[in-house]
């Protein structure tokens, strides 16, 4: 055990040297026309260390990992619970309790001399404390959040709230370096990354938690006068927002969101001299305010004159008011993709099988006028359409407007899970 250990120390450390996406490359990211010299290229965006880790892991050390994670899950799902009835110093008591075990990750062996315990816990380069239950859970996100809003409803010290928010983020930021979330933002800069395997699906649980998070220690560090240390955690903030999928009826509170986020951005970039950025805050969240019919700040139009009068010419970049950093050329991208569910009668007959569905998306990124185009087996049709019912695309973009994409194709593919069948395993009949 002490190697396996040993292994994942190595691993982690070395993709925390090459460190898949730095906090400033963030501000690069969102302001794309202040940095016209830098560019952004495959290897910024680092495949993870989940699949040789993986690989090194005995069945029984995997089937240990995944029951620890059922068991924080279950423990999320009570603080859920008593979170909602209001019990926020239980929440609290709980989040305390369930930390321990995400840090400890305790693993039980039984052999001839007993039951021992090993623990997979290590920290990365970064400082940030890696857990192979990364792999398999985001509620090592999701329990600190529920804690800080909790201490934050106790008015409890600005110390314990804090801690709480810089818990949530390391485990968010730790996550996203071994689930391969930076191949979500290479999309937003034009770059093809070799898709040996797509990112987990824990990047996009992880989001809006660390949208809220980074924003939150965006404004404690402006407090501080770290102002550039802001100025990445305002960017990461913005950057989840943009991947983030909600509903219709909460657009406007996440423009609001990031309507302020924009607005304290340009207050940091003007006290660190960057004035490019400066500009670009004030001008994007006077353009917000427009789109929510609020009456931009006085102080947000006269900082944007100053910070227009240091710059030699208007930076250009891929954003709108209502969709944020959208694909260069505009391109609709899928923001959320449900996984299909099995119908139960194939299921239980073992049949596996796929269906290619053609769609439109529309100005608001919903799907419309779903047809089946083939089948291996009519009877998965039905739960394929539901499916690409629930999709949302970011739309696609043209000069500044969404605008309606028809002829989508989007294959759904129903595969029974077995330990025998390999990563690339494709049902017969399918392409």
């Amino acid at each position: 055990m002490k190697k396996l250990l040993l292994l994942l120390s190595l691993l982690l450390a070395t993709v925390a040297n090459a460190e898949i996406f730095q906090p400033e490359d963030y501000v690069k990211l969102q302001f794309q026309g202040c940095f016209p010299e830098h560019q952004f290229t495959e290897s910024s965006f680092k495949n993870d260390i989940s699949d040789s880790l993986n690989n090194q892991l005995k069945t029984w050390e995997k089937d240990e990992i995944k029951r620890t994670g059922y068991k924080i899950n279950s423990q999320l799902q009570s603080i859920r619970s008593i979170f909602n009835k209001g019990s926020y110093e239980k929440v609290l008591s709980k989040a305390e309790k369930a930390l321990k075990l995400i840090k400890s990750n305790e693993l039980r062996r039984k052999k001839s001399d007993g039951q021992y315990e090993y623990g997979l816990s290590v920290e990365t380069v970064a400082g940030n404390s890696a857990s192979m239950l990364h792999f398999y859970s985001a509620a090592s996100v999701e329990i600190p959040y529920l804690a800080f809003i909790s201490a934050e409803e106790l008015n409890l010290d600005q110390d314990i709230q804090e801690k709480w928010l810089q818990e949530s983020f390391s485990q968010s930021r730790t996550a996203f370096s071994v689930n391969q979330c930076s191949k979500m933002l290479a999309r937003y800069v034009g770059v093809k990354t070799q898709n040996r395997r797509a990112y987990s699906s824990i990047c996009s649980k992880i989001n809006p938690y660390e949208a809220f998070t980074a924003g939150e220690l965006g404004i404690l560090e402006h407090r501080k006068e770290n102002y550039l240390a802001a100025l990445s955690l305002f960017s990461i903030a913005l950057t989840n927002y943009n991947l983030t999928a909600y509903k219709d009826e909460a657009s406007d509170s996440i423009l609001f969101e990031r309507m302020n986020i924009l607005a304290r951005t340009g207050f940091a970039a003007e006290k660190a001299k960057k004035w490019c950025i400066a500009y670009e805050g004030f001008r994007r969240s006077t353009e917000i305010a427009k789109v929510l019919d609020i009456k931009p700040l006085e102080v947000w139009g006269k900082k944007l004159i100053q910070a227009r009068s240091e710059l030699d010419s208007i930076p250009k970049d891929n954003w709108s008011s209502e969709y944020g950093l959208y694909q260069p050329g505009g391109a609709y991208m899928p923001l959320f993709k449900p996984v299909p569910v099995y119908p139960k009668q194939m299921a239980r007959s073992g049949r596996e099988g796929c269906v290619m569905l053609e769609f439109n998306v529309n100005e608001q990124g919903k799907t419309e006028d779903i047809e089946v185009v083939w089948s291996t087996n009519k009877s998965f049709n039905q739960n394929a359409k539901k499916t690409v019912e629930r999709f949302l695309y970011q739309p696609q973009i043209e000069e500044g407007k969404p605008v309606k994409v028809e002829g989508v194709l989007n294959q759904i593919t129903f595969i029974i899970e077995g330990k025998s069948k390999p990563r690339n395993y494709i049902p017969e009949g399918c392409p």
